[in-house]
């Protein structure tokens, strides 16, 4: 694979795809960058998509390489990517060849094919499967409300990746401990460097979306939360006994989707992507934080009949896969935890709220313009009050804290 020594991004591409260990023989294949897309850019990766060409047989392996951005927060990018690669390089795997052994037919394969990566020396990096080439296709992110239809989808797709998870740990618990316990809590990571406070200033700009003379009692429920921060701390750390792994960053954009002809009907397909918030957890933490960042009131309503529809989901794979499903995560104790944890979901629906209301050239421009990162912050700082003094917002949040009043989560 000959390098272009003229082009820096090529050799820093190609420097990372050498690096991968792999029984591939890289010499062997040419990479051709697709030059018709900018790189994208997003809080804690850089992207880039191209091709891997096959020099004696022409076969051509459509690729993304996700790079720790080169203008961003200052971090451990480290134990971010460590997470992803984990679940990928030996997670993934073990629960695969776990469903596999049980003679699965509908396998959980939601997820797309990884190639390598390197965490380590602010090097990171990962390369991955571009499934956009088989079709897949990503819904518009600032979505202010996601089709019902593909709400649904989801909640299946995190019903089956649950109860994978669910029988591995009850069948082999030493294995699925082994497997785990390097991961790390990024959520609660990234609030140790000030990323829970947004989602704190759109709490507390939700609060005054109430009338505090006409609605005052809503007004007293959502100020029992004292700390937003420490509370999405608190969240994660679920004390209860039913824990399975958690795909974390539950956002529309790391979720992609395709329609196919199966039986003379349109079946959805979906791949999950970015799993760098992977975490063990109550499963209410991936339906909760999808749920309320893009339900609308309407489908908030109807929050027991996508339970339903995920539990239904949920005891058929687990019985597939041996096992009883009241056992191993009873319905009672589903609806007990989405009262009890989902308020991470609805924190997090509020700041997502006024992340979807940004103007993207604007976000971009943050992220990348070569300012002091004091300034930076105090940038966007300004953009996300202005957006939450604007009645798109205000509206959004309303949305959110009434469902979680009426129905008993505050």
């Amino acid at each position: 694979m000959a390098a272009q020594p003229l082009d820096p991004i090529y050799e820093r591409l190609y420097r990372i795809l050498t690096s991968i260990r792999s029984p591939e023989k890289w010499e062997y294949f040419s990479l051709e960058l697709d030059r018709t897309q900018q790189r994208t850019t997003k809080l804690l990766s850089e992207f880039y998509t191209g091709k891997l060409i096959n020099k004696d047989t022409g076969e051509v392996t459509h690729i993304i390489i996700k790079v720790v951005p080169s203008c961003g927060i200052i971090i451990n990018y480290e134990e971010v990517y460590k997470n992803e690669i984990c679940f990928y390089n030996r997670i993934f795997p073990a629960l695969n060849k776990f469903q596999k052994s049980k003679g699965i037919k509908n396998l959980f394969d939601n997820v797309p094919n990884y190639i390598g990566g390197h965490s380590h020396a602010q090097k990171e990096f990962i390369v991955m499967e571009n499934i956009t080439a088989a079709g897949y296709e990503m819904l518009d992110k600032d979505l202010r409300y996601i089709d019902s239809k593909y709400l649904k989808g989801i909640f299946k797709v995190y019903a089956r990746l649950h109860a994978l998870s669910f029988v591995y740990k009850h069948q082999h618990p030493e294995e699925f401990k082994s497997l785990t316990d390097g991961l790390v809590d990024i959520l609660k990571f990234l609030n140790t460097h000030g990323l829970g406070r947004p989602m704190e200033s759109a709490y507390l700009a939700a609060i005054d979306a109430f009338n505090p003379e006409l609605e005052g009692d809503i007004v007293m429920k959502l100020k029992k939360i004292k700390n937003v921060q420490e509370t999405l701390v608190n969240a994660r750390s679920s004390s209860g006994k039913y824990k399975c792994l958690t795909h974390g960053n539950c956002l529309l954009g790391n979720m992609l989707f395709k329609y196919k002809s199966c039986e003379e009907k349109e079946e959805l397909q979906v791949k999950l992507i970015d799993f760098q918030l992977v975490y063990v957890s109550t499963p209410v933490h991936d339906l909760s934080y999808f749920f309320y960042s893009g339900a609308s009131k309407d489908d908030m309503d109807k929050v027991d009949q996508y339970l339903d529809l995920y539990y239904d989901t949920f005891s058929l794979f687990v019985k597939e896969l041996g096992a009883d499903p009241q056992e191993i995560y009873p319905y009672e104790v589903l609806k007990e935890e989405w009262k009890k944890y989902s308020l991470m979901g609805l924190i997090m629906g509020i700041g997502v709220s006024v992340k979807k209301l940004l103007d993207k050239n604007n976000t971009e421009t943050h992220t990348m313009v070569d300012l002091p990162r004091e300034i930076k912050t105090e940038m966007f700082r300004q953009k996300c009050l202005q957006i939450q003094k604007e009645n798109d917002f205000k509206q959004r949040a309303r949305e959110i804290c009434l469902h979680a009043v009426e129905y008993g989560i505050l």
